[in-house]
């Protein structure tokens, strides 16, 4: 299990380094784009070889130690994924108000410096532990590199990006369902939900309509990716209408969000779905099935065209 998590730590640590030195040092970087063309400018020249030893100066044994800091946030944030299912079990399991903790805690400066002290001291040894020590993360990749089975590694790490970005709707969805959330909170949120439902919905419908150019869909529209608009919708639509009386959820609900929002164009295209079934109050849902069942869908469907086509 140690030496999995170890694996999964550092495909994450080395898609992060790949693309940030990608995008800084080759994308964003103008004199590597300028080292392609033949310049009789001495200027241009010398601009090229001082980018080019300011590259070579920062290169450890092959990488970029500068990028390597910054590829660390992505290893902290998973660790941050841990430390938070940790503490929300201790408090499943010992039955603590997690309001209460909260307020002893924000209530008290030392307890604060304490709280972060300990988060620190958590990510640096849980760094040092599958990353740094010994230099492991050189040897994994090497091993990257040499096997060079990229598809697998960014499926990865396009799947954790993903948790990462849905963390705060996926943390607040475990607490509502541990009920470490106490009722006047959730009375408190489902009116702050109903007050943005019932008044700024029609506003948001007029703004995305206004918003959406569509000449952009005329563009695209063909025979073919109709065929495909067609099956994708069709598809969704039966799977969800069956799967749904198998967890007991209503069908047509299950439809707009788990299906058809799945399906359509992110963020703009759930209200639209949402505003045309008059469901607006399902916008959490629907927001789940968007941000991660439709990035889901979109790496296996780039893993099975790569596969199979």
């Amino acid at each position: 299990m140690r030496k999995l998590l170890e694996k999964y730590y550092n495909i994450n640590y080395y898609c992060t380094y790949k693309l940030l030195f990608f995008i800084f040092e080759r994308i964003l970087n103008p004199f590597y784009w300028l080292n392609f063309l033949k310049w009789n400018n001495g200027y241009i020249k010398r601009g090229i070889l001082i980018a080019k030893k300011q590259e070579a100066a920062e290169m450890y044994k092959g990488i970029n130690g500068s990028i390597c800091i910054w590829a660390t946030n992505t290893p902290c944030i998973i660790s941050l994924w841990m430390l938070c299912f940790a503490c929300l079990a201790s408090i499943k399991i010992f039955k603590v108000k997690l309001l209460s903790i909260l307020e002893i805690i924000f209530g008290n400066i030392f307890l604060c410096i304490l709280c972060f002290t300990i988060i620190v001291l958590f990510l640096y040894y849980v760094n040092r532990i599958f990353l740094f020590k010994n230099d492991k993360y050189r040897k994994y990749f090497a091993e990257f590199d040499k096997k060079r089975k990229y598809l697998f590694y960014y499926s990865i790490y396009v799947v954790s990006l993903i948790i990462q970005f849905a963390f705060m709707i996926i943390l607040v969805a475990l607490l509502n369902i541990s009920g470490l959330v106490p009722d006047n909170v959730r009375a408190g949120t489902r009116g702050m939900q109903q007050f943005f439902v019932k008044y700024m919905s029609l506003p948001l419908m007029v703004t995305v309509g206004i918003g959406t150019n569509l000449m952009d869909y005329v563009k695209v529209l063909n025979f073919q990716s109709l065929v495909v608009i067609a099956a994708v919708v069709v598809g969704a639509t039966l799977g969800a209408w069956l799967m749904a009386p198998i967890f007991k959820f209503f069908r047509i609900e299950t439809v707009v969000t788990a299906a058809l929002c799945m399906a359509n164009g992110g963020g703009a295209g759930d209200i639209q779905v949402l505003g045309a079934s008059h469901r607006m109050e399902l916008m959490s849902y629907a927001q789940i099935s968007s941000r991660i069942g439709g990035a889901i869908m979109l790496v296996i469907a780039s893993f099975m065209f790569s596969t199979f086509m």
